[in-house]
Protein backbone atom coordinates (compact mmCIF):
# COMPACT_ATOMS: atom_id res chain seq x y z
CA UNK A 1 0.00 0.00 0.00
CA UNK A 2 1.39 3.24 -1.09
CA UNK A 3 2.01 6.55 1.37
CA UNK A 4 -1.14 8.61 1.90
CA UNK A 5 -1.00 12.26 0.36
CA UNK A 6 -2.10 15.03 1.82
CA UNK A 7 -4.49 17.14 -0.24
CA UNK A 8 -3.05 20.79 0.20
CA UNK A 9 -5.83 22.22 2.42
CA UNK A 10 -5.43 19.44 4.91
CA UNK A 11 -1.45 19.61 4.45
CA UNK A 12 -1.68 23.20 4.85
CA UNK A 13 -3.73 22.63 8.35
CA UNK A 14 -1.27 20.38 9.67
CA UNK A 15 1.85 22.59 9.02
CA UNK A 16 0.02 25.40 10.55
CA UNK A 17 -0.47 23.46 13.72
CA UNK A 18 3.46 23.20 14.24
CA UNK A 19 5.74 25.82 15.77
CA UNK A 20 5.43 28.88 13.31
CA UNK A 21 8.85 29.68 14.05
CA UNK A 22 10.31 25.93 13.07
CA UNK A 23 8.51 26.63 9.94
CA UNK A 24 10.28 29.35 9.47
CA UNK A 25 13.33 27.75 10.29
CA UNK A 26 12.94 25.45 7.71
CA UNK A 27 12.08 28.20 5.11
CA UNK A 28 15.40 30.28 5.44
CA UNK A 29 17.48 26.79 4.79
CA UNK A 30 15.48 26.32 1.61
CA UNK A 31 15.72 29.63 0.62
CA UNK A 32 19.85 30.02 0.03
CA UNK A 33 19.41 26.82 -2.25
CA UNK A 34 15.22 26.14 -2.45
CA UNK A 35 12.24 27.65 -1.61
CA UNK A 36 8.78 26.30 -0.47
CA UNK A 37 6.22 26.13 -3.63
CA UNK A 38 3.01 26.15 -4.16
CA UNK A 39 3.43 23.32 -7.07
CA UNK A 40 5.10 21.45 -4.70
CA UNK A 41 2.60 21.49 -2.04
CA UNK A 42 0.03 20.51 -4.45
CA UNK A 43 1.82 17.48 -6.59
CA UNK A 44 1.13 14.19 -5.60
CA UNK A 45 3.05 11.16 -5.24
CA UNK A 46 1.67 9.34 -8.84
CA UNK A 47 2.55 12.85 -10.53
CA UNK A 48 6.11 12.59 -9.97
CA UNK A 49 7.92 10.62 -12.94
CA UNK A 50 11.05 9.00 -13.98
CA UNK A 51 13.17 11.31 -15.54
CA UNK A 52 15.88 10.10 -18.48
CA UNK A 53 18.95 9.71 -16.93
CA UNK A 54 17.97 9.63 -13.36
CA UNK A 55 19.84 7.11 -11.41
CA UNK A 56 17.43 5.45 -8.69
CA UNK A 57 18.33 3.76 -5.47
CA UNK A 58 16.21 1.15 -4.28
CA UNK A 59 16.95 0.50 -0.42
CA UNK A 60 16.91 -3.35 -1.86
CA UNK A 61 19.60 -2.70 -4.12
CA UNK A 62 22.16 -0.71 -2.15
CA UNK A 63 23.22 -1.49 0.97
CA UNK A 64 26.27 0.30 1.43
CA UNK A 65 28.81 2.78 0.61
CA UNK A 66 32.64 2.32 -0.13
CA UNK A 67 35.38 3.94 -0.68
CA UNK A 68 39.08 2.80 -0.51
CA UNK A 69 38.64 -0.43 0.39
CA UNK A 70 36.53 0.86 3.21
CA UNK A 71 32.90 0.32 3.81
CA UNK A 72 30.00 1.08 6.20
CA UNK A 73 26.24 0.11 6.19
CA UNK A 74 23.67 2.07 4.99
CA UNK A 75 21.05 3.29 7.29
CA UNK A 76 17.50 2.83 5.99
CA UNK A 77 16.10 5.62 9.18
CA UNK A 78 17.98 8.21 6.72
CA UNK A 79 16.40 9.94 4.43
CA UNK A 80 17.77 12.76 1.72
CA UNK A 81 17.01 16.00 0.48
CA UNK A 82 19.20 18.04 -2.12
CA UNK A 83 18.40 21.89 -2.08
CA UNK A 84 20.34 23.74 -4.83
CA UNK A 85 20.68 27.24 -5.27
CA UNK A 86 20.55 28.33 -8.91
CA UNK A 87 23.00 31.84 -10.55
CA UNK A 88 20.12 32.21 -12.51
CA UNK A 89 18.59 35.92 -12.81
CA UNK A 90 15.28 35.37 -13.66
CA UNK A 91 11.81 32.91 -13.27
CA UNK A 92 12.65 29.22 -13.17
CA UNK A 93 12.93 27.61 -16.95
CA UNK A 94 10.05 26.62 -19.18
CA UNK A 95 10.17 23.04 -19.79
CA UNK A 96 7.96 23.32 -22.64
CA UNK A 97 11.08 23.46 -25.25
CA UNK A 98 13.94 20.63 -24.76
CA UNK A 99 17.04 22.06 -24.65
CA UNK A 100 20.35 20.40 -25.26
CA UNK A 101 22.19 22.70 -23.10
CA UNK A 102 21.33 25.97 -20.68
CA UNK A 103 23.54 28.38 -18.72
CA UNK A 104 22.41 27.54 -15.30
CA UNK A 105 24.85 26.89 -12.67
CA UNK A 106 24.40 25.10 -9.39
CA UNK A 107 25.86 28.14 -7.18
CA UNK A 108 24.54 26.43 -3.70
CA UNK A 109 24.66 23.24 -2.88
CA UNK A 110 23.16 21.51 0.62
CA UNK A 111 22.19 18.11 1.40
CA UNK A 112 20.19 17.68 4.18
CA UNK A 113 19.87 14.33 5.61
CA UNK A 114 17.01 13.45 8.09
CA UNK A 115 17.57 10.55 10.95
CA UNK A 116 14.58 9.06 12.05
CA UNK A 117 15.59 7.17 14.53
CA UNK A 118 18.81 9.60 16.17
CA UNK A 119 15.90 12.58 15.21
CA UNK A 120 18.38 14.60 13.94
CA UNK A 121 18.63 16.80 10.44
CA UNK A 122 22.44 17.16 9.30
CA UNK A 123 23.31 19.63 6.13
CA UNK A 124 26.44 18.81 4.14
CA UNK A 125 27.45 22.06 2.31
CA UNK A 126 29.27 21.16 -0.71
CA UNK A 127 31.20 24.01 -2.89
CA UNK A 128 29.98 25.05 -6.32
CA UNK A 129 33.76 24.98 -7.63
CA UNK A 130 34.07 21.19 -6.31
CA UNK A 131 36.26 19.42 -9.51
CA UNK A 132 34.84 15.51 -10.51
CA UNK A 133 33.53 13.49 -13.11
CA UNK A 134 30.10 15.01 -14.33
CA UNK A 135 27.29 13.49 -16.30
CA UNK A 136 25.71 15.13 -19.31
CA UNK A 137 22.94 13.94 -21.06
CA UNK A 138 22.26 13.64 -24.74
CA UNK A 139 19.52 15.69 -26.77
CA UNK A 140 17.05 12.69 -25.62
CA UNK A 141 17.77 13.47 -21.85
CA UNK A 142 19.64 10.10 -21.50
CA UNK A 143 23.00 10.29 -19.53
CA UNK A 144 25.97 9.55 -22.31
CA UNK A 145 28.80 9.92 -20.04
CA UNK A 146 31.04 12.45 -18.12
CA UNK A 147 33.57 15.31 -18.37
CA UNK A 148 35.60 16.13 -15.79
CA UNK A 149 35.08 20.35 -14.97
CA UNK A 150 33.25 21.81 -11.87
CA UNK A 151 29.84 20.22 -9.84
CA UNK A 152 28.40 23.91 -10.42
CA UNK A 153 28.32 22.52 -14.36
CA UNK A 154 25.80 19.79 -13.80
CA UNK A 155 23.13 22.10 -14.26
CA UNK A 156 23.83 22.98 -17.75
CA UNK A 157 22.87 19.70 -19.02
CA UNK A 158 19.58 19.22 -20.21
CA UNK A 159 16.82 22.01 -20.39
CA UNK A 160 17.16 23.80 -17.35
CA UNK A 161 14.05 22.01 -15.74
CA UNK A 162 14.07 18.98 -13.59
CA UNK A 163 16.11 16.77 -16.30
CA UNK A 164 18.75 19.53 -14.99
CA UNK A 165 18.36 19.25 -11.39
CA UNK A 166 18.35 15.13 -11.81
CA UNK A 167 21.51 15.29 -13.57
CA UNK A 168 22.85 17.89 -10.82
CA UNK A 169 21.44 15.02 -7.99
CA UNK A 170 22.96 11.95 -9.82
CA UNK A 171 26.25 14.31 -9.86
CA UNK A 172 25.95 14.68 -6.28
CA UNK A 173 25.25 11.30 -5.50
CA UNK A 174 28.54 10.04 -7.58
CA UNK A 175 30.22 12.78 -5.10
CA UNK A 176 29.28 11.04 -2.42
CA UNK A 177 30.03 7.92 -2.75
CA UNK A 178 26.93 6.90 -4.39
CA UNK A 179 25.17 7.66 -1.73
CA UNK A 180 21.18 7.70 -2.18
CA UNK A 181 19.65 11.33 -2.54
CA UNK A 182 15.42 10.66 -2.09
CA UNK A 183 14.58 14.12 -2.87
CA UNK A 184 15.66 17.33 -5.02
CA UNK A 185 14.87 20.95 -4.90
CA UNK A 186 16.15 23.86 -7.24
CA UNK A 187 15.56 27.65 -6.49
CA UNK A 188 16.94 30.69 -8.60
CA UNK A 189 18.60 33.06 -6.56
CA UNK A 190 16.01 35.90 -8.49
CA UNK A 191 13.93 35.07 -5.54
CA UNK A 192 15.76 36.02 -2.64
CA UNK A 193 14.79 39.06 -2.82
CA UNK A 194 10.84 38.82 -2.63
CA UNK A 195 11.69 36.45 0.55
CA UNK A 196 14.03 38.39 2.55
CA UNK A 197 11.49 41.60 2.21
CA UNK A 198 8.86 39.28 4.12
CA UNK A 199 10.45 38.82 7.07
CA UNK A 200 11.44 42.89 6.80
CA UNK A 201 14.68 42.59 5.80
CA UNK A 202 17.69 40.70 7.63
CA UNK A 203 20.66 42.06 10.01
CA UNK A 204 24.27 40.51 9.11
CA UNK A 205 27.71 41.83 9.85
CA UNK A 206 29.43 42.16 6.92
CA UNK A 207 33.35 40.44 7.91
CA UNK A 208 35.05 41.96 4.83
CA UNK A 209 35.19 44.48 2.76
CA UNK A 210 31.68 44.38 0.18
CA UNK A 211 32.08 48.30 -1.07
CA UNK A 212 32.58 46.43 -4.34
CA UNK A 213 29.08 45.53 -4.45
CA UNK A 214 27.52 48.12 -2.30
CA UNK A 215 28.68 51.06 -0.72
CA UNK A 216 26.89 50.31 2.66
CA UNK A 217 28.84 46.50 2.90
CA UNK A 218 31.64 48.03 4.89
CA UNK A 219 34.10 45.38 6.87
CA UNK A 220 32.77 45.53 10.61
CA UNK A 221 29.72 46.93 9.91
CA UNK A 222 26.31 45.91 10.43
CA UNK A 223 23.95 46.15 7.64
CA UNK A 224 19.87 45.34 7.69
CA UNK A 225 19.83 44.00 3.86
CA UNK A 226 16.60 45.17 2.27
CA UNK A 227 15.50 44.13 -1.92
CA UNK A 228 18.22 43.50 -3.78
CA UNK A 229 20.80 43.70 -1.02
CA UNK A 230 19.83 40.18 0.27
CA UNK A 231 20.75 38.95 -3.12
CA UNK A 232 24.02 41.23 -3.87
CA UNK A 233 25.24 39.86 -0.48
CA UNK A 234 24.71 36.10 -0.87
CA UNK A 235 26.07 35.96 -4.72
CA UNK A 236 28.55 38.29 -4.92
CA UNK A 237 32.18 36.44 -5.57
CA UNK A 238 33.55 37.88 -8.55
CA UNK A 239 34.27 41.12 -8.42
CA UNK A 240 35.81 40.88 -4.40
CA UNK A 241 39.43 40.94 -3.13
CA UNK A 242 38.73 37.84 -1.74
CA UNK A 243 36.42 35.78 -4.22
CA UNK A 244 36.34 32.00 -3.19
CA UNK A 245 33.38 30.60 -3.15
CA UNK A 246 34.38 29.47 0.51
CA UNK A 247 34.05 33.33 1.19
CA UNK A 248 30.83 33.27 -0.20
CA UNK A 249 30.05 29.81 1.59
CA UNK A 250 30.62 31.70 5.26
CA UNK A 251 28.02 34.65 4.20
CA UNK A 252 25.79 32.09 3.31
CA UNK A 253 25.83 30.61 6.45
CA UNK A 254 25.79 33.81 8.61
CA UNK A 255 23.06 35.26 6.13
CA UNK A 256 20.92 32.01 8.01
CA UNK A 257 21.50 33.04 11.11
CA UNK A 258 20.32 36.71 10.83
CA UNK A 259 17.33 35.06 9.09
CA UNK A 260 16.02 33.26 11.58
CA UNK A 261 16.44 36.36 13.81
CA UNK A 262 13.95 38.74 11.60
CA UNK A 263 11.81 35.76 11.21
CA UNK A 264 10.68 36.66 14.40
CA UNK A 265 8.41 39.16 13.36
CA UNK A 266 6.46 37.16 11.34
CA UNK A 267 5.53 34.68 13.98
CA UNK A 268 1.96 36.16 14.58
CA UNK A 269 1.11 35.95 11.20
CA UNK A 270 -0.42 32.44 10.50
CA UNK A 271 -0.71 32.93 6.33
CA UNK A 272 3.27 33.56 6.45
CA UNK A 273 3.52 29.89 5.14
CA UNK A 274 1.55 30.25 2.22
CA UNK A 275 2.28 33.99 1.28
CA UNK A 276 5.69 32.42 1.18
CA UNK A 277 5.05 29.89 -1.15
CA UNK A 278 3.05 32.10 -3.64
CA UNK A 279 5.64 34.06 -4.48
CA UNK A 280 8.42 31.80 -4.45
CA UNK A 281 6.28 29.05 -6.68
CA UNK A 282 7.15 30.83 -10.26
CA UNK A 283 11.39 30.35 -8.94
CA UNK A 284 11.08 26.73 -7.91
CA UNK A 285 11.84 23.14 -9.29
CA UNK A 286 11.36 20.11 -7.55
CA UNK A 287 10.31 16.98 -7.60
CA UNK A 288 8.34 17.02 -4.10
CA UNK A 289 5.20 15.77 -3.53
CA UNK A 290 2.96 17.85 -0.74
CA UNK A 291 3.56 14.21 1.57
CA UNK A 292 7.09 14.77 1.52
CA UNK A 293 6.85 18.45 1.70
CA UNK A 294 5.01 17.92 5.06
CA UNK A 295 7.27 15.58 6.21
CA UNK A 296 10.39 17.15 6.09
CA UNK A 297 8.28 20.39 7.92
CA UNK A 298 7.55 17.96 10.72
CA UNK A 299 11.30 16.51 10.97
CA UNK A 300 12.64 19.82 11.43
CA UNK A 301 10.14 21.24 13.69
CA UNK A 302 10.77 17.74 15.99
CA UNK A 303 14.61 18.09 15.64
CA UNK A 304 15.54 21.31 14.71
CA UNK A 305 18.80 21.81 12.60
CA UNK A 306 21.81 19.64 14.23
CA UNK A 307 25.12 20.45 12.40
CA UNK A 308 26.52 21.90 9.01
CA UNK A 309 29.24 19.75 7.57
CA UNK A 310 32.14 20.77 4.94
CA UNK A 311 34.59 19.08 2.96
CA UNK A 312 38.20 19.79 3.46
CA UNK A 313 40.23 20.13 0.20
CA UNK A 314 42.96 22.37 -1.51
CA UNK A 315 41.87 24.93 -4.02
CA UNK A 316 43.36 25.95 -7.46
CA UNK A 317 43.17 29.16 -9.36
CA UNK A 318 43.51 28.57 -13.49
CA UNK A 319 41.35 30.13 -15.61
CA UNK A 320 38.85 29.53 -12.94
CA UNK A 321 38.79 28.27 -9.49
CA UNK A 322 39.13 24.45 -8.78
CA UNK A 323 37.95 22.89 -5.59
CA UNK A 324 39.56 19.47 -4.86
CA UNK A 325 37.89 18.04 -2.35
CA UNK A 326 39.74 15.28 0.49
CA UNK A 327 37.98 12.20 -0.49
CA UNK A 328 39.05 10.85 3.54
CA UNK A 329 37.70 14.33 4.61
CA UNK A 330 34.48 13.84 2.65
CA UNK A 331 34.57 10.38 3.52
CA UNK A 332 33.91 10.41 6.90
CA UNK A 333 31.19 13.28 6.89
CA UNK A 334 29.29 10.92 4.29
CA UNK A 335 29.73 8.05 6.76
CA UNK A 336 28.77 9.87 9.71
CA UNK A 337 25.86 10.67 8.08
CA UNK A 338 24.51 8.11 6.06
CA UNK A 339 25.52 5.13 8.27
CA UNK A 340 24.81 3.29 11.26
Amino acid sequence: MGREILPFPSFLKTVMKKNIRIIISLIAMLLIIGGLTVAALRRSADEVTETAGQATHAETEQTELTYDGASCSLDKNIETYLLVGLDSKGEKVSEETWKFYNHIQSDVLLLAAVDRREKTVNVIQLNRDTMMEVPWLDVTGRCRGTTFKQLALSYNSGSGGLDSLHNTKNAVSSLLFDAPIDHCLAFTMAGIAELNDLVGGVTVMIDDDLTAVDPQFKRGSVVTLHGDQAQKFLRARLILDNDTNAARMARHRDYLEGFLKSAETVTDDPDFVLKAAEKLDKYTVTDMTAQDMSELVQYVSEYGISSVSYPEGELRLTEHYEFYVDKASLWEIVKDTYCR
